[in-house]
């Protein structure tokens, strides 16, 4: 595995190929004997286990073993080393987020299923606004989301509507993001993104009436509910 670029080695430790990684262990996290090759991998790989904390060195090692916590499906660790990773190397996270790399690497729908709701939800939400600001290809992510999102309760919904309603409206589904925005207990409460819609319709008439009454609901409620100030 040396020879063909697997497996390398540097500084008298192993490293794995990060394509090569990704596929071993998305296959071994179906396995039902998993747990003993998890153990393997990290005593030949020397990886810590995090009893008595998470410190991490080096970037690509935090990756490596925020992979491996992901695929031995201790859940507690990955939400506790991805935290420590981005805190300890902010710079690389921002540039190199590794969420890309292990998971969309490609997408895999089936993956994201047999995640905890909260770390699947973040996780697809950054990558979905990652590839937004890049102007990259989106489609997966944005359509595991959306099909998310039809099922969500009133209480979820103006946290899918904050992350989805502008790259469906960039891609076309506007009568889709403008439902989203509204609330089922209000919907006849304006919306910016309904606002937006009518521009790209050509209605600037409608616009201009919905964002003028979007604006005055907002006076109004921040004369009910005024901020205190710090």
């Amino acid at each position: 595995m040396i020879k063909v670029g697997y497996i390398q080695v540097q500084s008298s430790k192993l490293y794995c190929e990060m394509v090569c990684a990704e596929k071993v262990l998305r296959y071994l996290k179906k396995y039902p004997d998993k747990a003993t090759y998890f153990t393997t991998i990290k005593m030949v790989f020397k990886i810590a286990d995090y009893k008595y904390g998470y410190f991490v060195r080096h970037f690509s090692e935090g990756v490596r073993d925020l992979r491996l916590a992901l695929y031995a499906e201790k859940y507690e660790d990955f939400s506790k080393l991805a935290q420590t990773i981005q805190s300890y190397f902010s710079n690389e996270w921002r540039n190199r987020n590794p969420y890309l790399n292990i998971f969309d690497n490609p997408f895999d729908a089936d993956l994201f299923d047999s995640l905890p709701n909260d770390i699947s939800l973040t996780i697809a939400a950054t990558i979905l606004a990652i590839r937004v600001n890049r102007l990259e290809n989106c489609v997966a992510p944005l359509a595991w989301l959306r099909d998310r999102a039809k099922l969500a309760k009133e209480e979820q919904r103006a946290w899918f509507a904050a992350v989805l309603c502008e790259p469906m409206v960039l891609r076309g589904h506007i009568d889709e993001a403008v439902a989203l925005s509204k609330s089922k207990k209000s919907p006849e409460l304006p919306t910016p993104i309904e606002g937006l819609a009518g521009v790209l319709k050509g209605d600037f008439t409608h616009a201009q009436l919905i964002f003028d009454s979007y604006l005055k609901e907002a006076k109004q409620d921040s004369l009910v509910h005024p901020t205190s100030s710090p």
